[in-house]
């Protein structure tokens, strides 16, 4: 809000401990809810305590509120655009295109 921004979510595009290891700690201090990763990416969340440990890193297992699917659509507020999911098959991550709606 300082910023003048206002979050909506937490958008995850794959499960690697370096890119989504502590959005469950933020998703639960700022109360946003987590889109994504891909489901194929639940192996590697539920093992973001391990992985953080082993590396030195806090990170925190999370269970996101939407999993994404290829060809699924992102609604972005307040701008009217949506982001159309690609999910590339191995290793399975979430692409997202960005489009303005036509008014």
């Amino acid at each position: 809000a300082k910023a003048g921004v206002e979050l909506e979510k937490i958008l995850i595009t794959h499960g690697h401990l370096d890119h989504c290891g502590q959005a469950g700690m933020l998703a639960k201090e700022l109360g946003l809810p987590i889109e994504g990763p891909h489901e194929a990416d639940r192996f590697w969340i539920s093992r973001l305590d391990e992985d953080g440990a082993r590396f030195q890193m806090e990170a925190a297992s999370f269970e996101p509120d939407r999993w994404l699917e290829d060809g699924c659509a992102i609604r972005l507020e307040p701008d009217d655009r949506t982001a159309t999911v690609g999910v590339r098959p191995a290793p399975k991550s979430a692409e997202l295109a960005v489009a303005a709606r036509a008014r």
